[in-house]
């Protein structure tokens, strides 16, 4: 269970890094 719960917060923690790359992205695009 322990390890289940450490793997839905990385997951979570990934999926939260993805969406604030995307939204800063957006905002201000890299020149590359």
């Amino acid at each position: 269970m322990g390890s289940n719960l450490g793997e839905m917060r990385d997951l979570h923690h990934a999926f939260a890094s993805a969406v604030s790359a995307g939204v800063t992205g957006a905002f201000y695009p890299s020149p590359s």
